[in-house]
This record gives C-alpha cells, structure tokens and sequence, in this order.
C-alpha cells in the first residue's frame, strides 16, 4: 500500500487542493475526461512490479486552463530489494509543450 507522504506546495496550488484533498484522491477529478482510470491502473501495476513510473497526462488547474504534467517516480529500496517508499516528480511543461512557451538550447 502507498501512503502519501509529501508533496510539493507549488503542485498543490497549481491544482488548487489541499493535502486533504490529495489523501482523498480528489486530486483526480482534475485530470481530463479518460485518463484518471488509465492512470490509475498503470500506476497499481507499477507499484506491483516496482517498476519505474514515467507519464505525460493533462490537468485541469485551479483556474480552469489544461496544463501538460510529465510525471516521473521509482522505488526507494532497503537492502533486502524492498519498497520502502516512492520519490517522484509532478512538472508543469505547459509552457515548453505548446508553440507559445520559450524555447533555447540546453547550453543557455
């Protein structure tokens, strides 16, 4: 079982929750129409194979707009090869995702 440890204030205000919601799981009615089921059972199956999580999905933030999200996690292991925990990463690519956002080489 995955207990919610922490998660980042700037993800919690772009959806515009609280870490009550996220405990409750109403963080998924912010996810486009179609996706909260998919991603949910990818998830369940990552977490059965301590696999690594790699996903790109849309929200709905607190303001109505559709923000890209790339989402990236994996498995903390103790010695024994046991999940002890998640760590992962929620990032806004909206703007780099769209025609509009700043695009510049790596090396700037």
């Amino acid at each position: 079982m995955c207990v919610l440890t922490y998660l980042s204030k700037s993800f919690m205000d772009l959806m515009g929750l609280t870490w009550k919601d996220y405990e409750g799981h109403r963080w998924i009615q912010k996810m486009q129409i179609g996706t909260p089921r998919e991603l949910l059972a990818q998830w369940e199956r990552c977490v059965e194979t301590s696999g690594s999580w790699s996903h790109r999905f849309t929200i709905t933030d607190k303001h109505g707009k559709e923000r890209t999200i790339v989402s990236r996690g994996a498995a903390v292991k103790d010695e024994k090869g046991e999940v002890t925990s998640w760590v992962g990463i929620n990032l806004d690519i909206s703007d780099v995702a769209s025609d509009k956002g700043p695009c510049r080489p790596l090396s700037d």
